[in-house]
């Protein structure tokens, strides 16, 4: 099938829809069930990067408080 250029969803998701595991590749596992899709997306990343990911989200909610 053709790729007919980027698709993009935007969701809005709350904790229970995420879910966290270690892989057997000793990896972090994100687990995202996405509502009204019926899907679900797995996200695979190394320790450190899951770190980073953390680090950047706990930066941009605290700037999103503030407003």
């Amino acid at each position: 099938m053709p790729h007919e250029g980027p698709h993009l969803t935007r969701t809005k998701i709350t904790p229970d829809l995420l879910a966290f595991a270690v892989s057997h590749d000793h990896d972090v596992l994100l687990r995202v069930d996405l509502p009204g899709e019926d899907a679900t997306v797995i996200l695979q990343m190394k320790p450190a990067d899951a770190r980073e990911i953390a680090a950047a989200l706990v930066t941009k909610a605290a700037e999103a408080e503030k407003g």
